[in-house]
């Protein structure tokens, strides 16, 4: 279905900063580095440059085609369409890891006595909302709301350097255990959380104009939220220490949680949870709207007309996808890497890239 909706340079980066915080803004993420967390997200930060740069050049191939036609384009209408098929559970997925991500956020610090059937189902609806209105709806979101969390977040910060206490030496030893750590911390885990899953993007980059600056735009975007990435993660380190932040699911929360600064900013967790919202809310959205484009494309059915329905489902995976957020952290953060991120970010792109570079060599 085509549309006549223009994403410009600048919603395009909001898009994709509030995309990339997601829930990495809070989780611990890195965490195997220890103290050199800070180093494997920087380092993770420029392959998740060059990740998106293949995905700019296998859109580039087709420009005006999105994920599910260059899917259709490479291999073809049958197998295209188990692509197509493949590519829409993992959205949906990937919807609901990130939604039980901020629903475990809710229950562990503000929500606890309310059942998470109830906080699942009411993002979603939020969230079908805006799909239903138009891609342009999440969009304009993003671009209002981006100023707005980066105030949050430089406030924040400021206030924890001003408040609590923290220590530097917390970051030493510097590469204390070699270089194994953080190699082991960046791959497969940060490379495909969250830099990886900017493949969504390919669903609408296509609307973005003008085309020259869509690349540089881009990665500005990925470079900015990697910096916010590594300055919350020393922030994290030199406030909490490695041990103290190593046990607790949400360090960043329980860093900002302590601060009282003259009677007034007080309980700036809460500041934290509305950044969340946010971020979880771009994020989730847009996988749920790359699932329902891959579900119209494959039985013609406007997106609208099944957007409820699929946010629905949506909120029930996100609820019965883990027991416990021991069971949640570990296959998101051990298993998934391997068995689903890898093969739909990096597997079947490569796939596609070789495919239509020999048919555009054959054709010219």
């Amino acid at each position: 279905m085509k549309t006549k909706l223009t994403i410009s340079p600048w919603q395009l980066f909001a898009l994709i900063v509030l995309f990339e915080l997601g829930s990495a803004i809070v989780m611990n993420v890195g965490h195997s580095a220890k103290q050199d967390a800070w180093i494997s997200i920087a380092a993770a930060t420029i392959f998740g440059m060059g990740i998106f740069a293949i995905y700019r050049l296998l859109q580039a191939r087709r420009p005006e085609s999105d994920l599910f036609e260059l899917v259709q384009l490479s291999f073809g209408r049958w197998l295209g369409s188990v692509v197509i098929l493949l590519y829409v559970i993992y959205f949906l997925y990937v919807a609901a890891r990130v939604l039980r991500d901020f629903l475990e956020l809710l229950a562990s610090a503000v929500l606890d006595h309310t059942p998470i059937e109830v906080l699942a189902f009411s993002f979603m609806l939020v969230s079908a909302y805006m799909i239903g209105l138009g891609l342009s709806t999440i969009v304009r979101t993003a671009e209002l709301l981006f100023p707005i969390i980066m105030g949050i977040l430089f406030v924040l910060c400021v206030l924890l350097l001003i408040d609590r206490d923290y220590e530097f030496n917390n970051l030493k030893p510097i590469l204390g255990d070699g270089i194994e750590p953080v190699v082991t911390s960046i791959f497969p885990t940060l490379l495909t959380f969250p830099f990886g899953e900017l493949i969504v993007i390919l669903v609408f980059i296509r609307y973005a104009a003008p085309a020259k600056r869509v690349g540089f735009m881009s990665m500005g975007a990925i470079g900015l939220s990697g910096m916010i990435l590594v300055g919350t993660a020393v922030l994290e380190t030199i406030t909490l220490g490695e041990k103290m932040k190593e046990r607790t699911n949400f360090p960043y929360l329980l860093t900002i949680r302590d601060i009282a600064f003259g009677y007034f900013f007080e309980r700036m967790e809460m500041m934290v949870v509305f950044v969340m919202f946010i971020t979880i809310l771009v994020k989730a959205s847009l996988f749920l709207f790359g699932a329902l484009k891959g579900v119209e494309h494959l039985v013609r059915i406007p997106y609208r007309e099944s957007v409820f329905p699929v946010a629905c489902l949506v909120a029930i995976l996100s609820i019965r996808i883990a027991t416990s957020f021991a069971e949640h952290s570990i296959e998101g953060l051990e298993l998934s890497p391997y068995v689903v991120h890898l093969p739909m970010q990096l597997g079947i792109p490569l796939v596609m890239l070789v495919i239509l570079g020999v048919k555009s060599a054959r054709q010219r």
